[in-house]
């Protein structure tokens, strides 16, 4: 039975009279990741002095035979693709046509003074084979997959991600001609809360819906880096004028460290982030959607235009973990700020905040005594929905 559900690719079923096929799942993962760097074009660019053009190389990597196959990875000739196992089975798990799993609602006006309701953001995420080799570890028997221990994921391991959302370009002007597809997503009330926030017995429309691209994420192993991860984020500018839709993508950040030592007083002194790169374009073209997000993540630190702006990118993957008994799992992201002005927000306790942003080395746990996930929120999902089954 266990196995059944390893390999189940939707919960969901395609609507009546809808023809587009069933997404599946890639998962015969490889048992041996490849020769260390012989797949990691990024490795010989300094991030810190040449972030734009690390992003440039990552994209480029992430899109090659991906975009010819429209992100069938099983039709990629170029290199070997793979998918998070088990992240089918909870309330929020994949929709059946594209593989998206639900990721936040963003509140509304949050992005865009445009945006007067609650949308919903949805991804799917891809590992390549460095990666991928980790999981052929856990789940080698997935009728009886193992996780008793740090994870610690290769060099050179990259993971990519999709995230899509329900709204419109006059919502968020800036999806103007995004690439998108058709989605069997959450019901809506009037309100704009996906209705699985209200009644998780009611998950999914029985009709399908077009969901447009709105950022690139992703994630490389990399020893250079203070935490031993680089994680990046692209928006897509629809203002943009590239004839392909995917060079329209714009560099928001790139963070390699969650600057531990900027807390609250510091930055209200004029402190900045060091462990970041924040593209000074991205931060205009948030200014000119003008929702009420202060920036892409806390304190100017990196962070995607549909995250949670109260965390980084690195300060949510590091909670990934798995809880000993008895341990409380740990929020991804630290407690709600107190908002006290246009743009401006102050935490509750800074020093609990400040747990959010430490500097946590790869394969090491958020929490002690709990076994890491070494950054990688899905592996840790994946896990959570095989013990919940």
């Amino acid at each position: 039975a266990a196995e059944k559900e390893f390999n189940t690719s939707s919960r969901y079923p395609v609507p009546e009279g809808c023809n587009l096929s069933r997404w599946k799942i890639r998962n015969d993962y490889p048992s041996s990741p490849p020769p260390l760097y012989s797949d990691a074009p990024w490795a010989n660019i300094d991030f810190k002095r040449r972030p734009e053009r690390f992003m440039e190389v990552v994209k480029l990597y992430a899109l090659e035979g991906n975009k010819e196959s429209d992100f069938i990875v099983q039709r990629n000739k170029k290199r070997d693709w793979y998918h998070a196992p088990w992240m089918h089975y909870s309330k929020f798990g994949r929709e059946p046509l594209r593989g998206f799993a639900f990721e936040r609602p963003i509140p509304p006006l949050e992005l865009a003074r445009t945006q007067t309701e609650e949308i919903q953001t949805w991804a799917v995420a891809f590992y390549n084979a460095t990666e991928a080799a980790l999981l052929h570890d856990m789940w080698r028997n997935p009728a009886k997959p193992a996780w008793d221990k740090d994870l610690l994921f290769e060099p050179g391991g990259m993971a990519f991600k999709l995230v899509v959302a329900n709204a419109t370009k006059e919502e968020i002007p800036t999806l103007k001609d995004a690439p998108h597809w058709e989605a069997v997503i959450a019901q809506q009330r009037d309100n704009g809360v996906p209705i699985f926030e209200q009644n998780p017995d009611i998950i999914r429309n029985d009709y399908t819906s077009t969901v447009r691209l709105v950022q690139l994420d992703f994630s490389i192993r990399d020893v250079r880096a203070p935490v031993g991860w680089v994680f990046g984020t692209f928006m897509y500018d629809g203002s943009r004028t590239e004839k392909d839709p995917w060079d329209r993508l714009t560099p928001v950040a790139l963070q390699w460290g969650n600057d531990p030592d900027m807390n609250q007083e510091a930055w209200e002194s004029g402190q900045r982030p060091k462990e970041g790169w924040v593209n000074p374009r991205a931060t205009k073209l948030l200014a000119r959607l003008g929702g009420n997000r202060p920036s892409f993540g806390w304190n100017d630190r990196a962070n995607g235009a549909a995250d949670n702006f109260i965390t980084s990118c690195l300060s949510c993957h590091s909670c990934a973990e798995r809880p000993m008994p008895g341990q409380k799992p740990v929020d991804i992201a630290p407690p709600p700020p107190i908002k006290v002005g246009q743009h401006k927000y102050i935490p509750i306790d800074d020093a609990v905040t400040m747990r959010w942003f430490r500097n946590i080395p790869a394969g090491k746990p958020f929490t002690p005594g709990a076994f890491s996930a070494d950054y990688n929120l899905r592996v840790m999902m994946g896990w959570n929905n095989y013990e919940q089954w």
